[in-house]
């Protein structure tokens, strides 16, 4: 990751395999770990593309509640409308 970087979108939409509710629980908290240890350079949002029961909220919930944003999209043009009003 580029320093300063704080944007990123994770196109899952060709995954056909589904995470655990465990698997999904330890992605939220590695996404949140990984950006706490840029605490001090960026502010991390992550848009996740993709459609159900591959991507659902449970990840998303688990990194936002440890402080990295984050949202669900089922396609690429609202997650990139989202990043982007995202850094007004």
């Amino acid at each position: 990751m580029e320093l300063g970087t704080r944007l990123i979108l994770v196109d899952c939409s060709a995954v056909t395999s589904v995470l655990s509710g465990l698997e999904r629980y330890h992605l939220g908290c590695i996404s949140a770990e990984y950006a706490h240890r840029f605490k001090e350079s960026i502010a991390l949002k992550v848009a996740v593309v993709g459609a159900p029961p591959v991507i659902d909220r449970f990840a998303a919930l688990v990194a936002s509640n440890c402080g990295v944003t984050t949202e669900i999209f089922s396609g690429t043009i609202d997650a990139v409308e989202w990043l982007h009003r995202s850094c007004s």
